[in-house]
């Protein structure tokens, strides 16, 4: 499994859980070197792992994730016009659905979409989330 070095970030020794394609749980240890924001992200990723091992569709939920996260990468925008569109993303988001997060408004100001994603998702409000972040790439693109 190949993870991208960050120059910054320390090695951690890791067990890194996953699911197969054929759907076999799998656990090994690894050493990963992680941004801050990544293990945050690695985390809430977790959390919501845990919190939807009751549902049955729990996989679902984590492919619309994915989609979501694949959409706020805002690939079809560059430059200045793609720094103020996350940027006005971002603050919407943590203002719209900051409340469901652990951590205050402030801390996540400025981060990427992903980890603020991340802090407010859970499987109770993913459709809400889910909405409203497709009325913001409906608005902006008009698609």
């Amino acid at each position: 499994m190949n993870h991208p070095a960050v120059s910054s970030a320390p090695f951690h020794t890791v067990i890194h859980i996953g699911i197969l394609a054929s759907d076999i749980l799998f656990a090994g240890v690894i050493r990963v070197a992680r941004s801050t924001g990544e293990w945050a992200i690695s985390g809430s990723r977790l959390n919501f792992l845990l919190q939807s091992l009751d549902e049955a569709d729990g996989r679902n939920k984590f492919e619309i994730i994915e989609t979501i996260e694949n959409r706020l990468k805002f690939d079809k925008l560059h430059g200045e016009e793609k720094g103020n569109t996350i940027r006005r993303f971002s603050e919407g988001l943590a203002q719209e659905f900051g409340a469901y997060s652990r951590w205050p408004a402030k801390i996540l100001k400025r981060k990427h979409p992903s980890r603020i994603l991340w802090a407010v998702i859970s499987p109770t409000n993913l459709k809400e989330v889910s909405m409203w972040i497709d009325d913001f790439i409906k608005e902006k693109f008009k698609e």
